[in-house]
């Protein structure tokens, strides 16, 4: 989807009517509405090719993302026992806070239902965009998933630390 120089659509001459006509233009740039083509601003280059960049990282975040949940349901088990800890806590609560801020991403959001113009013409379409509008509702507050995912990975790689160098025991709770 490209995007229009802002001196295009807020030009003092442009009737609401032909604003339409600039967007639609806009939203397919093979559709020429009188706009010269050297304001068609397309993200096909640098810096909008990092968005694939974003795109691979969230994949191999998913992929530690498993690994973190694999400890944290190990870390329910105390020598073949279950058993609940105040670590066993620290990494639940750590592995949901980090999930939640890897689903709020806009890449998922965008694999979920990006480039679609028409949910219902499509396989999946209403799981698609009933994915795609929950993903939408996380992906609004994704900044303070990131502060908070990144406090608590700190605080929870300290407790481990300290729990290993022996500075403190692990309180067990069941």
């Amino acid at each position: 989807m490209g995007a229009v120089h802002l001196s295009v659509l807020f030009a003092p001459h442009r009737s609401s009517s032909s604003l339409v006509a600039v967007l639609s233009s806009a939203a397919d740039p093979g559709i020429p509405f009188g706009i010269p083509r050297h304001l068609l601003l397309l993200p096909q280059g640098f810096p909008f090719i990092l968005q694939n960049l974003h795109r691979y990282f969230l994949y191999a975040g998913f992929i530690l993302l498993f690994f973190l949940w694999r400890d944290a349901f190990r870390a329910f088990f105390f020598d073949g026992r279950f058993g609940i800890g105040l670590g066993t806590l620290v990494l639940l609560f750590n592995v949901i806070l980090l999930t939640v801020y890897a689903l709020s991403c806009h890449s998922l959001r965008h694999l979920a239902g990006g480039k679609l113009d028409c949910f219902s013409c499509t396989a999946f379409g209403r799981q698609r965009y009933t994915a795609w509008r929950w993903l939408g509702i996380l992906n609004e507050r994704h900044m303070l998933y990131a502060w908070i995912s990144l406090i608590t990975v700190g605080l929870t790689d300290l407790y481990i630390r300290m729990v290993a160098s022996g500075a403190i025991t692990d309180l067990r709770l069941l």
